[in-house]
């Protein structure tokens, strides 16, 4: 491969050198008394995208010496190691990093405006989906949506199976002719091919004519070019011409290593061969280093559908790599997945092993509770937040989790926004009322906090849930009777008599099953609780019965 400055000269079509292209646009600055800026996007998309680790160093040492030329690149943030070298970003004070975060900030308004178009309700589900920060997900999402709460591999399914359905329309007579029927997916071995040639290349750009010229259109009796104009259509593949030639890539770089993930599990069939090869070239890890930063998304899908066929994890992959904070990088994208994994071969505890194993940050984790906090039978929902914040110490628990849900207060994080919508009366859809219950749990735990606005308005977005899903009330209160924290009981309490004042329906015996409950739980025992302002919670839920009925 061509450095990377030669590389630029040519798709610049250049009749010189890039020295002196950068020359000439610090004289044009300097005749303008302006700044001039050079900008490179997405270097992540280079079909050797390794070239820029040593390539971006070189050219920024170049625009240093201008006084009027300036450098801006852009990059997606898990190519950050295999593009940028570390010296780079933490030695030299005049290069400053930008984080794009899509739309964490107003996630929620952006969300609901895509929703909104596309007619689609927005629910619990959707709300605490990561990915909808991201708008290429929310689209993606949105355009295939059939009304269930679908997985990131689903999506990428029914966009081939969309494109499919299109394919046979528009080139029906092409394919009959091949002797196929609408019934037969010829969509997903062209994809299957070029995922192949990915894997084997390390490139995601291909020329145009590499793709015409793949063997699976000879087996499949088809003529490429009108086929792959049909999938840039569907915008399954993108295209762009550089150098008076003709490129092709995936439109999605995450639905790249979906299919290329597939691949892998149907080239090879046992498990050690896939340990293997990911060790091998995925992550391509040699003395102990991984090489291949731009394989960690690709890792992550491999041990998705890994455990989908063996039924057990693959993590222990990362155990050959020696430098700490890399192991940690790659389990975190591992986390990370399991918001879109549909089977997670772990239970909770041996969660907790891996994470003191490869000494993951607290609030990776935490996040992704959250962030799964509503699933049912998901081994990060609330439930099982629950089991694990339970077991700990007042203290611990301190420590590794209120802390973290003290922070918890700024306008573009996600469980603040959902807490200030219940608090000023709005709601959100629920698919199924479990996911009510588990929200209720996941806010309980929020009352450990010692932020008293936190504390605050949580109790008060609690009571506007169960004042219309009053049958809860008991159910938390029972819940975490013999939780060791007094902060949570004590606002359990008080949350709970103002459900009883504000709920909206008359509940008799939901009503009267609660305040014997708490009759017996707080007033019916030789040694009474000894908080005060708890047990004039429950004097008051026993009297508001007493006075309505």
């Amino acid at each position: 491969d061509l450095p990377i400055l030669d590389q630029l000269s040519q798709d610049c079509e250049l009749k010189y050198s890039f020295d002196e292209f950068i020359s000439i646009l610090e004289m044009i600055g300097v005749e303008h008394h302006t700044c001039v800026l050079l900008c490179i996007d997405a270097l992540n998309e280079t079909a050797n995208y390794r070239l820029w680790k040593t390539g971006l160093l070189s050219l920024s040492q170049k625009i240093k010496k201008c006084t009027h030329v300036k450098l801006a690149v852009t990059y997606r943030m898990e190519y950050e190691k295999s593009v940028v070298q570390d010296a780079l970003l933490s030695e030299d004070e005049d290069v400053y990093r930008i984080v794009h975060t899509g739309f964490a900030s107003n996630g929620l308004k952006a969300s609901k405006q895509f929703f909104d178009y596309y007619r689609i309700p927005f629910t619990l589900y959707e709300y605490f989906e990561s990915e909808m920060e991201n708008p290429l997900f929310l689209t993606l999402y949105c355009k295939t949506y059939q009304g269930d709460e679908a997985e990131l591999p689903v999506l990428y399914e029914r966009i081939l199976k969309n494109a499919n359905n299109k394919v046979h329309m528009n080139l029906k007579k092409a394919i009959e002719s091949a002797g196929y029927d609408e019934t037969e997916n010829l969509v997903f071995p062209v994809i299957e091919a070029i995922s192949k040639m990915t894997l084997s290349s390390g490139r995601r750009h291909f020329e145009k004519s590499e793709i015409e010229s793949l063997e699976i259109w000879t087996t499949l009796g088809l003529a490429p070019r009108s086929f792959i104009t049909q999938l840039l259509r569907e915008n399954i593949l993108h295209d762009y011409e550089s150098g008076g030639k003709t490129y092709v890539y995936f439109s999605f770089d995450q639905m790249n290593d979906y299919f290329s993930a597939k691949t892998i599990l149907s080239m090879l069939q046992t498990e050690e061969e896939i340990k293997k090869y990911v060790h091998e070239h995925v992550l391509d890890i040699a003395n102990g280093e991984v090489r291949n930063w731009g394989g960690k998304d690709l890792f992550v899908h491999v041990c998705a559908l890994y455990a989908t066929k063996f039924r057990k994890e693959c993590i222990d992959i990362i155990d050959v790599i020696d430098d700490e904070s890399d192991r940690m990088d790659l389990f975190r994208a591992y986390i990370e997945s399991f918001e879109w994994r549909s089977e997670i071969y772990l239970n909770i505890s041996e969660l907790l092993e891996l994470c003191n194993r490869y000494f993951i940050e607290p609030a990776v984790l935490w996040n992704s509770f959250i962030n799964n906090s509503v699933k049912q039978n998901h081994l990060l929902n609330a439930d099982n937040l629950y089991k694990v914040l339970k077991q700990y110490s007042v203290s611990k628990r301190d420590y590794l989790w209120t802390i973290f849900i003290n922070g918890k207060t700024t306008d573009d994080d996600r469980i603040a926004q959902l807490i200030e919508i219940y608090n000023k009366g709005e709601v959100l859809e629920v698919s199924d009322k479990e996911q009510i219950r588990l929200l209720l749990i996941l806010f309980s735990w929020v009352l450990t906090s010692s932020n008293r606005w936190l504390r605050d308005t949580t109790s008060k977005a609690m009571i506007e849930i169960l004042k219309n899903h009053f049958e809860y009330t008991e159910y938390l209160l029972n819940l975490f009777s013999d939780v060791n924290d007094p902060y949570i009981i004590q606002r359990l309490y008080g949350i709970a008599f103002g459900a009883c004042v504000k709920r909206n329906s008359e509940n008799k015996e939901i009503f009267k099953s609660l305040v014997e409950f708490v009759f017996k739980d707080i007033f019916d025992k030789d040694m009474v609780y000894p908080d005060i302002l708890l047990r004039d919670y429950a004097r008051l839920i026993i009297e508001r019965y007493l006075i309505e009925y």
